[in-house]
């Protein structure tokens, strides 16, 4: 029977820095320009600490204490950079919008997991806005996450085996491709 839920779960997230400006070239366009630095590389693990947490009733052994366990994620500092455009194509009541970015990968093959599938992105995205009252605009818009296929062999990521650690086995090895898709709807009222 295990006995106990609560663990403590240790890890640290990045601070990000980012840069933009706007650029109204000439009435109904404006273009936006941004730079990212999100510093990941201080993500180094998740550590994980079961609080009174045990196997009881094991024939021989009685009661098992779940040990601290850890997940490395030696992750990598990421940037990314993106451009974008917005036209006002009927003035105040339709937008068109079309942009691009590409951003690194924080997770090194050697920590690459199925937990947390990362790689080299790049995004490109449409949308459009429409204005159908003085106080109400709709905006949709679609992108697409075109994500680098990696293939792993070196893998550092090992099974959590809280029982016995030492024989843990590597869990990250394999092919790994990916995209996705997003879509987004927004509806904005003023008073």
């Amino acid at each position: 029977t295990l006995v106990g839920e609560d663990v403590k779960l240790k890890f640290n997230l990045p601070f990000d820095l980012r840069v933009a400006t706007e650029l109204r070239l000439y009435k109904g366009l404006r273009v936006e320009a941004m730079f990212s630095y999100a510093g990941w590389s201080m993500h180094k693990e998740f550590a994980i600490e079961p609080q009174n947490v045990y196997i009881d009733g094991i024939p021989g052994v009685g009661r098992y204490y779940l040990g601290p366990m850890s997940i490395n994620r030696s992750m990598k500092d990421v940037i990314a950079f993106s451009l974008g455009g917005e036209y006002e194509t009927i003035p105040k009541k339709l937008w068109l919008r079309l942009g691009w970015m590409i951003e690194t990968s924080a997770t090194p093959d050697k920590t690459q997991t199925v937990l947390t599938p990362d790689g080299l992105r790049n995004y490109l995205a449409l949308g459009i806005s429409s204005r159908i009252k003085d106080r109400v605009r709709l905006d949709f818009s679609y992108a697409h996450v075109f994500i680098q296929d990696r293939n792993v062999t070196n893998s550092e990521s090992y099974q959590l085996n809280p029982i016995r650690p030492q024989l843990a086995v590597p869990v990250g090895n394999g092919k790994y491709k990916f995209e996705a898709d997003i879509l987004t709807a927004g509806l904005e009222t003023r008073w």
